[in-house]
């Protein structure tokens, strides 16, 4: 019994020593720097499509088909084919935060040989639906409910502005796309104003400016 009293003590002794080694011997924290850097320079020549540039234009509507109507004694308000998604899409690569807008104009809806709608027809609502594609700045305004062909007292085109991102607010920088269901395009028409037998075409004009939205 006491060989082995002894064994154990020794044994403590020895864990007692071990445990305080690593103590006595511990370096002081050491800390040295590292500086990270980068400046970044506008895109140049962005983009594969029509427009090019560091603020461009990548995508707009193909086309608005509101398909064959019956004419009416009431006011009629159509809107797209089901299949329809348009889509507007711009590109801000220049790094600057100085903002941008987007301008819808047409003239009258007009039949080939000559006849005419009244004017404020087509009516475009508001979207809520916007894709970033990973961008981490503000999203773009969009315009509340805009008639794309709006005319002057003269019965001239008006631009009107649909979407746009403001100075100084780290706003529509990067990739934004602004999408419509088929339902929140539309074209009103009243009764008397159209007549039948021929198709009504217009073209619609989108314009991005580099001045920014107010």
């Amino acid at each position: 019994m006491r060989y082995l009293k002894v064994i154990l003590t020794g044994l403590l002794l020895a864990g007692l020593v071990i445990g305080i080694s690593p103590q006595a011997f511990a370096a002081e924290p050491q800390s040295s720097a590292t500086q990270a850097t980068v400046t970044f320079q506008p895109e140049d020549n962005g983009g594969s499509g029509e427009n090019t540039g560091a603020l461009r234009l990548d995508k707009v509507p193909d086309i608005f088909n509101f398909g064959t109507q019956t004419l009416s004694s009431q006011p009629q308000d159509y809107t797209l084919n089901t299949e329809s998604h348009p889509t507007l899409t711009v590109t801000d690569n220049r790094g600057t935060g100085a903002g941008w807008e987007v301008t819808v104009q047409a003239p009258k809806l007009q039949t080939p040989s000559g006849k005419t709608l009244d004017g404020g027809n087509i009516v475009i609502d508001q979207s809520q639906n916007l894709n970033g594609n990973g961008s981490v700045s503000q999203p773009p305004i969009v315009s509340p409910s805009v008639t794309a062909d709006t005319a002057d007292a003269s019965g001239n085109p008006v631009p009107v502005v649909i979407a746009g991102a403001e100075s100084d607010q780290h706003q529509g920088m990067g990739t934004w796309a602004i999408n419509w269901e088929y339902n929140q395009v539309h074209l009103k028409i009243n009764p008397g104003e159209a007549f039948s037998g021929e198709p009504y075409t217009t073209t619609i004009t989108w314009t991005l400016n580099n001045t920014p939205v107010e």
